[in-house]
């Protein structure tokens, strides 16, 4: 659908028409413009078990100028937030699952328009114990599910991490960020896999592929990684 019939149906007269008419109305999603905040509301960040990822998010939400807010099964959201980003990479069983569910519950609930949750998770290929492994692998479900009940433009993903990887802002921060912008209004129900390898923080997040030649090897999943050759241009923006 066009954005003109968004608008169209989403705004004064239109509106009206269209909930009489039953009319469908598609949410309006917010996009990428240069210079606008990753966030527009505070990000709850919370912690199953003992992982060591969840202090990473939260100083990559920091560090991107949004507030960060402590999720917990008790905590009480005064107002509506723009992300959850919760690390269950430590969870291991069916108490820790039952935990995970106590934080995500009141943060979802609080989420604004085009809100984002994104849960991390230890990648369930490299999990030899059966048990953790499953809930693990369980995270996938939750996620979809989540990512289903949502509505007003919200999206869920999943971040598997490598044991490797676990803890490390520099290797979290490209997928984290990208998820919670507007840059992945399209995305949602995805897990996708985090593993170690040598990066270099971007000194400009808003073109990250400066001074770099982008090699685009997936065009129909638009998929791309850059070359660690250099060139004159500008970049990508």
């Amino acid at each position: 659908m066009t954005d003109t019939y968004s608008q169209l149906v989403n705004n004064g007269m239109g509106k009206t028409v269209a909930t009489r008419l039953g009319l469908p109305r598609p949410a309006t999603l917010r996009r990428y413009e240069k210079g606008q905040p990753l966030l527009e509301a505070p990000a709850a960040v919370g912690t199953v078990a003992d992982g060591t990822s969840g202090q990473a998010a939260r100083g990559i939400v920091v560090a991107s100028g949004a507030e960060a807010v402590d999720a917990t099964p008790e905590t009480t959201y005064a107002g509506k937030l723009g992300a959850v980003v919760l690390d269950a990479t430590a969870a291991a069983t069916i108490d820790d699952l039952e935990q995970l569910r106590a934080i995500l519950a009141p943060a979802v609930k609080a989420l604004g328009k085009n809100g984002r949750v994104v849960i991390l998770g230890t990648t369930p290929a490299e999990i030899d114990d059966v048990e953790r492994a499953a809930v693990q692998q369980g995270l996938e479900g939750i996620m979809r599910s989540i990512g289903k009940e949502l509505r007003a433009g919200g999206t869920a993903n999943l971040l598997w991490l490598d044991g490797d990887a676990q803890g490390d802002a520099a290797l979290l921060a490209a997928p984290l960020r990208f998820l919670l912008s507007s840059r992945s209004a399209y995305v949602s129900g995805q897990p996708l896999r985090v593993r170690s390898a040598q990066v270099s923080e971007a000194d400009d997040w808003t073109r990250p592929y400066v001074g770099q030649t982008v090699v685009v090897t997936g065009a129909a999943r638009g998929s791309a990684r850059p070359s660690p050759r250099s060139t004159p241009g500008p970049g990508p923006t």
